[in-house]
């Protein structure tokens, strides 16, 4: 049945050219008696025998059949039976109008799907309503369907999936949209628990005390849940709605699921790119502090070595203000290396012994490794064609953590080569335990330093770790990815 703002059919005298009617009878006295009392719809359609009727059926699909019980080859429930079992025809409503009456007949025929019943001879206006009264259930029941159809549609695109909870039969039903949030198949949700399986016992936690919130305000509530689906871990947001009955009790929970798992690790990774600014922002101030601190004290010196007219002095703090200036202006070229990702420009780059490199930051450390009582052991260390500041500043930090956290029984910073699964790692190792966040997670350090020295590796292409000492303590390592060929090929 199609179309809209149809009038009322049968006795109106306005044809209704946009219903279909199909008659099954194998008594042409009693197809015509029904054609006139039908008169006013337009398209109505007539067979002799159930089998040449199911076949007109399924070439036009009428809006309605009215059919007798008694036909030969196929008789009334056969054919209501054949209906009911297609697809495209389960939601024709039927109506059996015949002379065989009797309790017995209409229950089977209403258990078979049949729409109404109706006993010969017929009344016209009898039919008229009954026939006016199956075309606009079937006409709201379609407008359901559509309804349904566009609210999965719309459900869908927002990600959303609902569902509904019966209190009183602990009945629960999946909108179809909720299979593509979760992933199971809809027929295996019957009662609440079945909602929960699969989750992880805090996360059935949340559901259950958000529908308790629920229940005890009257006014809804909502929580956050992960589910996992196949391989991947979605989080999703409910939001529970309780359904008030006639008596104003809560008799159902209307949820409303929303998939937000992209939103939730683009907010994860977008707290950890400030987290990470801000620790880069503080960690270039703190490296550029030293300089500027020297900067200011030599120049109040030699501003009092000028007042006393003490000028063969002055040279010599003029010259610290200009190397403190220098490393300044290299840290802070380093600081844009980093922040830009630019590793490659001419001059950046070039090939270095790392052991002189490591001794170099070494003497810079030395008053903090004398005030912790440490010492180096540098092991032998393969040269490498590498960008100096920002490899100095990775040394500068796995240096500074092992001065001050190596054991009170060893005093050495052990700094060396290995072989690894990544290829050559150089490390630093201390005395001092591993952090247990460390150990435990795998992650390649804590502190505001080692987040930065990550950085400055995942750059080059390598990558920085913890690992265990072979005489206890503990050792950080980190490999640089790209050999001198492909540095010089960036």
């Amino acid at each position: 049945m199609t179309g809209g703002g149809r009038q009322q059919a049968g006795l109106d005298e306005t044809p209704r050219n946009d219903v279909s009617l199909l008659i099954v009878d194998d008594d042409p006295g009693a197809i015509h008696l029904l054609r006139r009392a039908l008169s006013s719809y337009g398209d109505v359609r007539f067979a002799t025998s159930g089998v040449e009727g199911l076949r007109l059926a399924c070439e036009f699909l009428p809006d309605l059949v009215l059919l007798d019980a008694e036909m030969p080859d196929m008789n009334g429930l056969e054919l209501c039976r054949a209906f009911k079992s297609d697809p495209l025809l389960a939601a024709v409503p039927l109506i059996f109008v015949t002379s065989h009456g009797g309790g017995d007949l209409e229950a089977l025929a209403l258990d078979l799907g049949a729409a109404d019943f109706l006993a010969k001879p017929v009344v016209a206006t009898q039919v008229c309503a009954r026939v006016r009264a199956q075309l606009r259930l079937r006409e709201l029941d379609q407008s359901r369907r559509h309804l349904t159809e566009r609210l999965e549609l719309a459900l869908a695109a927002g990600r959303l999936g609902a569902w509904e909870w019966w209190l009183e039969t602990d009945q629960l039903i999946w909108h179809a949209s909720m299979a593509s949030l979760r992933g199971d198949s809809a027929t295996r949700v019957h009662r609440f628990r079945d909602h929960l399986l699969g989750l992880e016992p805090a996360d059935q936690a949340r559901l259950r005390e958000a529908v308790e919130a629920a229940l005890k305000s009257g006014r809804g509530s909502s929580t956050e849940y992960a589910a996992r689906v196949g391989d991947d871990r979605r989080r999703l947001k409910a939001r529970l709605l309780p359904v008030l009955d006639d008596r104003g009790q809560i008799s159902r929970i209307v949820g409303i699921d929303q998939d937000i798992t992209d939103a939730h690790r683009a907010s994860t990774q977008q707290a950890s790119a400030n987290r990470q600014l801000e620790q880069f922002a503080y960690f270039a101030a703190h490296e550029l502090q030293a300089p500027a601190r020297q900067m200011a004290a030599f120049a109040s010196l030699a501003r009092e070595q000028l007042a006393a007219g003490r000028l063969a002095e002055l040279d010599d703090f003029l010259e610290q203000i200009e190397l403190a200036g220098q490393r300044m202006r290299q840290q802070i070229h380093s600081f844009l290396d980093l922040a830009r990702h630019r590793l490659s420009e001419p001059g950046e780059w070039s090939q270095r012994p790392m052991s002189e490199l490591v001794h170099r930051v070494w003497t810079e450390l030395a008053s903090e490794a004398a005030a912790h009582g440490a010492r180096l052991q540098l092991e032998p260390l393969s040269p490498a064609y590498l960008p100096v500041n920002l490899i100095a500043h990775v040394w500068r930090k796995l240096l500074l953590d092992g001065i001050r956290r190596h054991g009170a029984g060893s005093p050495l910073v052990r700094v060396g080569e290995q072989a690894s699964e990544y290829g050559l790692a150089y490390y630093v190792e201390h005395s001092g335990p591993e952090p247990a966040a460390a150990a435990a997670s795998g992650d390649s350090g804590t502190g505001l330093g080692l987040e930065i020295c990550q950085q400055v590796v995942q750059v080059l292409g390598g990558r920085l770790w913890h690992a265990p000492g072979p005489q206890g303590g503990a050792r950080v390592l980190f490999t640089l990815g790209r050999s001198p060929d492909q540095a010089r090929a960036c």
